[in-house]
């Protein structure tokens, strides 16, 4: 039951068919819960890879969601939530691949970043 003031999503207030719009999501769901969508579905084809596949995955959905998303400040709230809620569903192992820490360093929680950086900065890499 749509308890929203809005028509439901592709549906106009008088029950007829809304024209396409721009609008990539349901602007109803809060950031946490687009990306823990979009985790949620990505996870099982994350989670048998490496690291430097999931790097490359991630990337791939980096520029598919960038391009997706009509509003680049509600991507750049979304990505970053992702990557920390598919970090979390793999289990937050420790990091110790370069791929793996940039993978970190682009979460949205401040642990898996510092974790990230501290792996880069023992390693003799420059930080993310």
């Amino acid at each position: 039951m749509n308890t929203s003031s809005e028509p439901p999503v592709g549906k106009t207030s008088n029950g007829g068919e809304a024209a396409p719009s721009d609008e990539t999501h349901d602007r109803r769901l809060s950031p946490e819960q687009l990306a823990a969508q979009w985790a949620e579905h990505c996870i099982e084809l994350l989670r048998p890879m490496d690291w430097p596949g999931r790097m490359d995955a991630l990337m791939q959905l980096h520029d598919q969601l960038r391009n997706d998303f009509a509003n680049f400040e509600v991507f750049c709230q979304v990505f970053p939530i992702v990557i920390a809620q598919t970090i979390e569903r793999l289990g937050q192992p420790p990091v110790e691949d370069l791929n793996q820490a940039h993978i970190y360093a682009n979460s949205s929680e401040t642990s898996h970043r510092e974790a990230a950086g501290d792996w880069l900065k023992a390693n003799g890499q420059p930080p993310a």
